[in-house]
């Protein structure tokens, strides 16, 4: 399970530290692809991002938007290797896709990090404007 939050920097040639934390479970490899929310990226440990794509290939691919969906998670997605220094490199594709310069934000989202530019994390927090308590009650969720 990944948890927590971490800021970090891109260096020149795009590399960024991977928190240690979060590379125990990582085993020197993840999967990289679009998200959903405020153009960040996925980033999936491999058995969680196989059980990913089972998912995705189970949906009735007769239907436009499940192509488009699959397209979106599939086309677009990378191994990235963590070298000995815990240093990643994302391709300049989905780093430019995130709006990935120099700031980042690592978020550990249970099955998922979420990496999302540190201008994209601060402009998307302004405008979600979610009420959790509404939420959570609207699906009896119990906290």
């Amino acid at each position: 399970m990944f948890v927590g939050n971490y800021s970090h920097s891109v260096d020149e040639k795009g590399r960024f530290i991977m928190p240690s934390k979060f590379r125990e479970q990582l085993d020197g490899r993840f999967m990289a692809t679009k998200g959903m929310d405020g153009n960040c990226l996925y980033l999936y440990d491999m058995p969680e991002w196989e059980s990913f794509v089972k998912r995705l290939r189970e949906l009735p691919n007769s239907k436009p938007e499940i192509r488009a969906l699959q397209r979106h998670f599939i086309t677009e997605a990378e191994i990235v290797e963590i070298d000995k220094q815990g240093r990643c490199i994302i391709s300049t594709n989905l780093r430019t896709f995130a709006g990935i310069t120099s700031g980042i934000k690592l978020m550990g989202m249970d099955n998922k990090i979420e990496l999302w530019s540190s201008e994209s994390w601060t402009e998307f927090n302004k405008e979600d404007t979610a009420d959790v308590a509404e939420i959570a009650g609207t699906l009896d969720l119990v906290l």
